[in-house]
This record gives C-alpha cells, sequence and structure tokens, in this order.
C-alpha cells in the first residue's frame, strides 16, 4: 500500500530558507567587520530557518539587483537585505527591490519601523520595503533592514513570529 500524502493544512517539518544580504561599502571594503549578516543568520535561527547563504556586497544597483536574483534564482524563501536603505547618495536599496516585489506588505514596514524607533530614534530615517515575489508558494519574502544589528534585530524580532502565517497564506505549510 503507497504511504497517504499528508492533507494540505498539515504543516510540514520543511525549514524555510534564508538569503542575507549585506549591503556596505564599509565592510565589503574590509573597513570594518560585518555584524549586521551573523545577527540576522543568529536570529532567523531561532525562528527554524536556515539561512543557506550570506554575502557582502558594495552599495550599488547592480551588485544588489545581482543579489537578489541569485538569491531569488536559488529558490530561498526569505531574502533578507542589511544595509542601503538611508538617505546617503548610494542607498538605493528600496529602488532597486521594489521591481521584485508583486505585493509590498507596508504594515509589516510600519511594524518594523514601531519597534524600531522604540530603540532609536535613527530608526525614521530607514526606508525599508517588504513584500512578497508572488502570490504563491514559490514567492520569496524580501525584506529590506537597516544595516545595523540593532536594525537586523528589529526587524527579525517582528517578521519571526509571522512567518508560519506569511507562508501559510502563500500556500507554504512548514
Amino acid at each position: 500500500m503507497a504511504p497517504k500524502n499528508p492533507p494540505a493544512n498539515t504543516p510540514s517539518n520543511e525549514r524555510l530558507t534564508a538569503a542575507i544580504i549585506v549591503i556596505s561599502d564599509r565592510a565589503y571594503s574590509g573597513e570594518r567587520p560585518d555584524a549586521a549578516g551573523p545577527a540576522a543568520a543568529q536570529l532567523f535561527e531561532s525562528h527554524n530557518v536556515d539561512v543557506r547563504e550570506s554575502v557582502v556586497i558594495p552599495e550599488n544597483k547592480e551588485a544588489i539587483t545581482n543579489a537578489l536574483t541569485s538569491a531569488q534564482e536559488q529558490g530561498h524563501d526569505i531574502i533578507l537585505t542589511a544595509g542601503g536603505t538611508g538617505l546617503k547618495p548610494n542607498n538605493v536599496t528600496p529602488e532597486v527591490t521594489r521591481p521584485f516585489i508583486d505585493t509590498e506588505l507596508p504594515a509589516l514596514a510600519m511594524h518594523i519601523f514601531c519597534e524600531g524607533v522604540k530603540n532609536s530614534p535613527r530608526a525614521g530615517l530607514t526606508r525599508g520595503l517588504v513584500g512578497v515575489t508572488s502570490r504563491d508558494e514559490t514567492a520569496a519574502l524580501i525584506i529590506n533592514a537597516p544595516g545595523s544589528v540593532g536594525g537586523v534585530t528589529d526587524t527579525i524580532t517582528v517578521i519571526g513570529p509571522l512567518l508560519p502565517s506569511i507562508f501559510e497564506q502563500l500556500g507554504k505549510h512548514i
């Protein structure tokens, strides 16, 4: 007798996968160590997410586009960018991210802002986006976080507990 497939609403033991893209000229050049990427990886692990890729790239449109494209092509469920969300001329992460997003989740971005501003008034200067690449089980959740340990902590503190609900609505049961 063939084994039965679990009902569609039965959670699987499959873990979500994530790519972390740290966008920082100073970390890329070696001027300072990347602290945001390791912090994000540790926080994701606490939410049962496997970080399969973590890269540090410079702050420019081409590098960000290439990294987002690569992460999406590799089929990661979550793509977190850390950095490039401020007001400096080379802070273009949200502008480069927008074409990758099919559906923005502005309430989640606002929730992240509210968490961040409790910890630092500078959180009000970030312009990060949150959204999904499609509205089905193939979707990736893309999140733009500030490039600091505090910024990724605030972001994953908000997003982490919501991951099961987000992916359930997209048809992927975890």
